[in-house]
């Protein structure tokens, strides 16, 4: 499968209804400023990030966020590469969805 690029509206129905790991890859110091819902973080620039991702079920469906797009882009192509099979990716980010007034947790 392809990474999917979805909305605020198709990434809110699928960390409510789905049964997957919902992934933020902003750094800490972004982090401060809110998250969507309980995310699991791992910093994009850390040294580790690859193997951290390693870490992760493989069989799990994974929504991945970052504060514009860029980052949790590239994620979702590295987590494709390492077989993951479904893979969404929020576009606008962590900005766009705060921005629109979908919830956060600050």
């Amino acid at each position: 499968m392809a990474v999917e690029q979805v909305d605020n509206e198709t990434f809110q129905k699928l960390i409510t209804e789905g049964n997957g790991i919902l992934l933020d890859v902003r750094t800490e110091e972004e982090i401060t400023n809110g998250v969507i819902l309980e995310p699991k973080k791992i910093d994009f620039s850390s040294a580790d990030f690859s193997e951290q991702l390693d870490r992760l079920p493989k069989d799990s469906e994974i929504y991945v966020y970052c504060a514009v797009g860029g980052r949790s882009g590239k994620t979702a192509e590295l987590l494709k590469e390492k077989g993951f099979k479904k893979i969404y990716n929020l576009r606008g980010g962590y900005e766009e969805w705060k921005k629109e007034g979908y919830p956060v947790n600050e």
